[in-house]
């Protein structure tokens, strides 16, 4: 079985603790909005138990839409994720949310995680894929418990079956 880690920054009205609280998932990350104890607490995690996957979820407030980043960067580096986004992407779009592929996961501590944590991947962890999610603040949220509700059944669901659904779903539509 998979262990796919969650998680998302602190903060009561911060939309990525939220969805975080209301989804149905084993592992969870309640990261601090400091970009050094992030970082910590991130690398604990992985020192602590194999992951397969990890989902990090920030706040974008001014978007009505979800983004799904591509590339942490910082001082001139790169890195891209290995996470298959086309399959996720397509699972939101069929579950009626509007996606957006971003290679800008803004300069604050969303993209110092994601940049961090790729990085981190790249030179120890080579096995584990990483995607950053950009959600919208709670007030351009219209419904955050059926987001939750969404990614918790992307999450339970056995890959193969979510890639089977995704490809029955398209073909009905």
């Amino acid at each position: 079985m998979k262990r796919i880690l969650v998680a998302g920054f602190e903060g009561e009205d911060n939309s990525s603790k939220v969805l975080l609280d209301k989804m149905n998932c084993k592992y969870k990350l309640y990261l601090e909005n400091d970009f050094d104890n992030s970082e910590k607490q991130l690398e604990k995690k992985l020192r602590e138990k194999a992951y397969d996957e990890i989902i990090i979820f920030g706040s974008k407030p001014l978007v009505k839409s979800l983004y799904i980043e591509l590339i942490g960067q910082k001082n001139n580096k790169k890195y891209f994720t290995k996470y298959d986004y086309e399959k996720l992407s397509k699972y939101l779009n069929l579950n009626g949310y509007k996606v957006n592929i971003s290679k800008n996961a803004g300069n604050y501590l969303c993209n110092n995680i994601y940049f961090y944590g790729l990085e981190l991947l790249n030179k120890k962890y080579q096995n584990i894929k990483l995607i950053f999610i950009h959600i919208p603040a709670l007030k351009n949220i219209i419904d955050i418990d059926d987001m939750a509700n969404v990614f918790s059944k992307y999450l339970n669901m056995n890959i193969k079956k979510t890639i089977m659904c995704i490809d029955k779903l398209e073909n009905m539509m």
